[in-house]
């Protein structure tokens, strides 16, 4: 939601790519780029998979970061992309705090923004 936050954020997406369908944990996407999320173990082929097709960037976040107060995630893109924009410790904090708020219990978030 900081980075894209008038996009659409979905839970668990269905995505359909050229080797077949795949669910990224969370699909970010506005106008400007689509971001897939992963938590936990993913195959590398997942992630080439989603930049070459639908996806600008894949960021994949592992579990054994989650506890510590400092997440070390990783921001995959094709050589073609720019780095994705810094963003605030405010601004995610800002994002973490409507994402908690939402009161969704479904796939779909609302609109961010």
């Amino acid at each position: 939601m900081a980075l894209v936050p008038k996009g659409r954020i979905d839970l668990e997406r269905r995505l359909i790519t050229p080797t077949g369908p795949t669910i990224p944990d969370l699909f970010a996407v506005d106008d400007k780029m689509s971001i897939a999320c992963e938590v936990g173990a993913t195959d590398g082929r997942k992630i080439h998979t989603l930049l070459e097709s639908v996806a600008t960037y894949c960021i994949v976040l592992p579990y054994s970061s989650l506890s510590d107060p400092n997440i070390h995630g990783y921001i995959f893109r094709r050589s073609s992309t720019i780095p994705l924009p810094s963003i605030t410790f405010c601004q995610i904090t800002r994002a973490l705090e409507e994402l908690e708020n939402s009161g969704q219990t479904g796939k779909e978030l609302p609109d961010a923004g």
